[in-house]
This record gives C-alpha cells, sequence and structure tokens, in this order.
C-alpha cells in the first residue's frame, strides 16, 4: 500500500492579513463596484486577474489600454 494522502479533498489554506487602511478602503471599493462581494473574494479576483496577466505576459502577448473617447492606446505595464 502507497504512503501517499489519497483524499479528494482540495487543501484549503487559511491566510491573515495586516492591511493598512487605504488597502482596506481599496478592497471595499472594488467590492462595492462588484455588488457587495466579500473582501476575500475581492482578493481571489485579485489573484487570478494577476496570474492571468503573468500567464499573457509570459506567451509573448501585451495588454493594451484604450480610452474609447479619444482612441488614445497605451501598452499596460506589469509592476
Amino acid at each position: 500500500m502507497s504512503d501517499a494522502p489519497t483524499s479528494d479533498r482540495t487543501e484549503v489554506r487559511k491566510f491573515t492579513l495586516r492591511m493598512a487602511p487605504d488597502a482596506v478602503k481599496e478592497l471595499e471599493w472594488i467590492s462595492k463596484k462588484y455588488g457587495g462581494i466579500s473582501l476575500t473574494e475581492v482578493l481571489r479576483k485579485a489573484v487570478a486577474t494577476e496570474k492571468y496577466l503573468l500567464e499573457q505576459q509570459e506567451a509573448g502577448d501585451v495588454i493594451v489600454l484604450e480610452n474609447k473617447r479619444t482612441g488614445r492606446q497605451r501598452e499596460l505595464a506589469l509592476r
């Protein structure tokens, strides 16, 4: 018999974060834009978005922001 774990459950990890009041206000602002989702869900969405952007960058793509009013385009530079 193998000693490898056989559980089908996905491991869920719990994190404790300390955030400055300004960062919390930004999370709350985003929460409201999404109709009042939880701050945890805001963070999940942020992680998923960051992952997607990094994957696209690694694939050689660039992300272009376009102002619909002026037509001005600029490349999004990741931090």
